[in-house]
């Protein structure tokens, strides 16, 4: 979708508008307009949940949280229906109508050229009324290639009758065809292409590596993980005395599974560093062994040569910065997209997957033993942890956004 130029301005504004209460969307938003603002653009941030205002003030990035604000229940409520544990969301007409407004007066504030979002669906109404191009940061697997093209390669692609569904359904949410009816505008039929943006920027690892054929308006530009900011903690900081494992389990963790996980790994003849996301419970903290040390944000992209293995969710974000520490992990895995990444990195052979079932049968004593003896896995993911040092998922996302917008509006 291209607009005419303004007369005012060159082109260099982009409105970020992530799901705010997601941190992987969240700090990959940040770590797009860094490179947008080391190279002119100004940037602003349009969110709705204050979970992680912070990161982004951290980060000195502007900052607008609007209302309608999403509640904690409305964020529990979208995740479970990310997860598959749930049916419902909260995108009520009266809230969808709420939010184009406040958008669209976003859009125009600013003077926006580009929207770049995580998974916030109604700036994809907002966007297709302001004839603003949208640019949705997601991962390979919900991607519109994974969803209609057959297998190629080694590139995964959904199962075929998700495909032929991929292909055929139409359904929206009728608040949302309702409020883009009374703006004058018509989405599009395929639900498929109704939650597509202009460009998708696909943020896969393994997409890259292997350089795999993608469908429009799919574009690979590699993983793009948070660089977080501060020093590394003291444990990784100190002589080591026994192997160093680190625990992270993201914003869509489970508290129950970490503080189950965490009481095993307290007998283990380790150390453990846990990253924030999941709060654990007062009991469940102080059931924990001496051997466990929990920290606040954890700059988990310098971890390389301090941590012997790591345990993690499968959140896209989380599984990069394991790989990219280059020893083996194991991961669980919170929802569909979640087992793809851990999925691909079992393929590649640099990771385990485990499951609940494991961590209720007492099983975490046996997955820490097989990341730190298995040599082969440990040779693969310093051969991954390489391969990824010469990636740069957030350069080559400002480059097709910067490229897009010159072919809109040539000089």
């Amino acid at each position: 979708m291209c607009t005419p130029p303004s007369l005012e301005k060159t082109m260099s504004r982009i409105l970020f508008s992530p799901e705010s209460f997601n941190m992987g969307e969240t700090t990959r938003g940040i770590e797009i307009a860094r490179v947008a603002q080391d190279r002119g653009y100004k940037v602003l941030f349009h969110i709705y949940s204050p979970k992680y205002r912070g990161l982004l003030e951290s980060a000195r990035l502007p900052v607008h949280l609007r209302e309608p604000i999403m509640t904690d229940a409305e964020a529990k409520q979208l995740m479970a229906l990310d997860q598959g544990r749930g049916v419902r969301h909260p995108f009520t007409t009266e809230k969808v109508r709420q939010r184009v407004t406040v958008e669209l007066a976003a859009i125009r504030d600013f003077n926006a050229d580009a929207v770049v979002i995580g998974s916030n669906p109604t700036m994809l109404i907002s966007a297709r009324i302001a004839g603003v191009p949208i640019f949705y940061a997601r991962p390979y697997a919900y991607s519109t290639t994974y969803f209609s093209a057959k297998p190629a390669g080694e590139a995964p692609a959904a199962p075929g009758w998700l495909r032929a569904l991929a292909r055929t359904i139409s359904y929206k949410p009728a608040s949302f065809t309702r409020v883009a009816r009374e703006h004058g505008i018509k989405l599009p039929r395929r639900t498929v292409d109704m939650f597509s943006a202009d460009v998708n920027l696909i943020c896969s690892l393994f997409t890259e590596l292997r350089g795999d054929s993608l469908t429009a308006p799919d574009i690979s530009v590699g993983p793009i993980y948070y660089r977080a900011p501060g020093e590394l903690p003291q444990i990784v900081r100190e002589p080591k005395k026994r192997p160093l494992i680190y625990v992270g389990m993201g914003s869509s963790g489970s508290a129950r599974i970490l503080a189950a996980a965490l009481r095993q790994l307290s007998t283990a003849p380790v150390d453990v560093l846990v990253g924030d996301g999941v709060l654990l419970a007062d009991a469940d903290a102080r059931s924990l062994g001496d051997n466990i040390h929990r920290a606040g944000t954890v700059p988990a992209h310098l971890l390389a040569g301090h941590i012997d293995a790591s345990i993690t969710h499968g959140g896209e974000g989380t599984v990069q910065t394991a790989c990219l520490a280059g020893v083996p992990f194991a991961g669980i895995a919170m929802q569909a997209e979640q087992r793809w990444n851990i999925e691909e990195c079992v393929r590649y052979g640099n990771a385990l997957r485990f499951a609940k079932h494991d961590v209720h049968r007492g099983q975490m004593h046996g997955i820490l033993d097989r990341l730190l003896s298995d040599e082969i896995m440990r040779a693969k993911a310093r051969q991954l942890s390489k391969a990824m040092r010469g990636m740069d998922g957030p350069t080559r996302a400002v480059d097709v956004i910067e490229g897009y917008l010159k072919d809109c509006n040539p000089a």
